[in-house]
């Protein structure tokens, strides 16, 4: 075998191999963003604090509604704010995720379009949102 052969031979591989290289880092960035999305997805559903305010948006019942909306302007019911603030907080994390590129808009509608909706749905959160400087997800919401 010549050595014009030999160094044909071995560019083949050297070429096979960065493919196969990086054929591998693919499928492990993907695999790394799955587990990634599937672990932000599971910490929102462990969290029991963000279970209350969940049901009041979702259900949307008057009574509770007014409770939410009495807890913010009179301050009196600290634990359902605190627990509508590490509600918020926890999509402002995925508003700032967004707007640093980690997630894309087709995540966060697949994985929170009807969380997003329920909390735009309500004007006075909308206010408190902005009054309190949830700025990644006032920005959110703008895009849901």
């Amino acid at each position: 075998m010549s050595s014009i052969q030999l160094q044909t031979l071995l560019y083949g591989f050297v070429g096979i191999g960065s493919v196969s290289a990086a054929l591998i880092a693919v499928f492990n960035y993907r695999q790394k963003r799955t587990e990634w999305f599937f672990k932000l997805y599971e910490k929102y559903y462990e969290l029991d604090s963000f279970r209350e305010i969940e049901q009041i948006l979702f259900y949307q019942l008057p009574e509770k509604l007014e409770e939410l909306q009495a807890a913010i302007e009179t301050k009196n019911n600290r634990d359902l704010l605190h627990n509508l603030d590490r509600y918020l907080n926890f999509f402002e994390l995925v508003g700032s995720l967004r707007r640093l590129g980690r997630i894309s808009p087709r995540a966060i509608k697949m994985l929170f379009a009807y969380n997003l909706q329920s909390i735009k749905r309500q004007r006075f959160l909308q206010d408190y949102i902005n009054k309190y400087g949830y700025e990644n997800l006032a920005h959110l919401l703008k895009r849901v």
